[in-house]
């Protein structure tokens, strides 16, 4: 009678961590999110891009795959060598109930952070821009952008893990020179030598 109890009550034991162990798969696999830097924003990520001396462009901070969100802070850092970042615009996120807590930029890093108001917290499935980063080129070379210092946190303020980063690169070239001034200038030398042959020639005579 007492073996017949035991067994029974090891049967449900063994059941109970079989359940603990499908539902820890499960919501690892939930919580899986991907936090992309996003160089050419308007098609699929993107995250290398070349620019020219001079130029500015806007860099995509994209979320995907994520459930019950309701929060992030990220950091990015960039070579303020070759880029300066002048702005940091909100992706609204959370509608009426975002609230920023932080949008600090300075040389070579940006910190970017947002929470909601509202109870309950968002569950996203395709990709979303939580903030949009605007750059000038200033200087000839490459630049990494990397996120670091990323906290995903859910309703309750809980952070959420784990999370995948994909990083940008940026290449910045010199201006290149139009092809019309090459022509122009072949113009004027042409009319220079030119001038020059019609002097020799009256000198001779």
């Amino acid at each position: 009678m007492l073996n017949n109890l035991w067994v029974k009550e090891m049967k449900k034991q063994k059941i109970f961590k079989l359940i603990l162990l499908l539902l820890s798969l499960n919501t690892s696999s939930v919580y899986a999110a991907l936090l992309s830097v996003d160089l050419i924003p308007g098609r699929n990520v993107d995250n290398t891009l070349s620019a020219n001396v001079g130029s500015s462009f806007n860099v995509e901070i994209v979320l995907n795959d994520v459930t019950d969100f309701a929060g992030f802070e990220f950091d990015l850092d960039f070579d303020s060598n070759v880029l300066t970042a002048t702005a940091i615009s909100s992706g609204y996120t959370f509608g009426l109930d975002t609230f920023l807590l932080d949008d600090t930029i300075s040389a070579g890093n940006l910190s970017f952070s947002e929470t909601s108001l509202a109870t309950n917290g968002l569950d996203i499935n395709t990709p979303i821009v939580i903030a949009t980063i605007s750059f000038d080129a200033i200087e000839m070379g490459a630049s990494d952008l990397n996120l670091s210092n990323v906290i995903l946190s859910d309703s309750l303020g809980i952070e959420q893990s784990p999370v995948t980063l994909t990083h940008g690169n940026t290449t910045i070239s010199a201006v290149p020179v139009p092809a019309a001034f090459w022509l122009f200038f072949s113009g004027i030398l042409s009319i220079g030598i030119r001038r020059n042959n019609l002097r020799r020639r009256t000198d001779i005579n």
